[in-house]
Parts: structure tokens; sequence; C-alpha cells
């Protein structure tokens, strides 16, 4: 993955924080993603999962046992960035 695309948030930081205490994720217009945002969300929920007791039963760590609730039309326009769209990603092809 390009530098461009890395997670820069320390461990213990007010960021990291935040991003920990976030339960769920909606991601409105998401086709229009790439495919290398896609993989920064799922660093980032990775690299500061949902703690245990915040975790739903049967939770899983893609995206650091967070709900994710995708929403878009598959007649959307391509993303601008002119990468990837997500739907490409083997992980959304078996996951979603």
């Amino acid at each position: 993955m390009d530098d461009q695309f890395r997670v820069n948030i320390q461990k213990h930081s007010e960021e990291a924080r935040r991003i920990e205490a976030v339960t769920g994720i909606i991601i409105d217009e998401f086709l229009m993603n790439d495919i290398e945002a896609f993989k920064v969300l799922q660093e980032t929920c990775r690299m500061f999962p949902l703690p245990q007791e915040k975790r739903k039963p049967n939770a899983r760590p893609e995206f650091g046992y967070r709900c994710i609730l995708l929403i878009g039309n598959v007649f959307q326009m391509p993303p601008a960035s002119g990468l990837a769209p997500i739907v490409i990603s083997s992980l959304f092809q078996s996951e979603f």
C-alpha cells in the first residue's frame, strides 16, 4: 500500500481513543469510494479494535468488531479518484 494511504494515528492518542469508542460505521454512497479508501478504513479499524465489552455477539474482526452499514446505488458513477471501486476487493465480494 502506498504511503499516501497509511494510517498515521498513535496508539494511545486522543484520536485512537475516539476511534475505539466508535461502535458502528455508516458509509453512504460507498460505491463512490475506491479500494484504497476502503483498505485504510479497514486497517484503521483493525489497529484500534472495539473493546471486548462493546462488541456484539458473533462480531467479526475485519473492521475491528464494528458494525458496518454500506449504502449505495449500484448504478452510481465509479470513484472520482480513478482507482478501482471497493466492490472488486476480495473482502467485499466474500463478506458483503
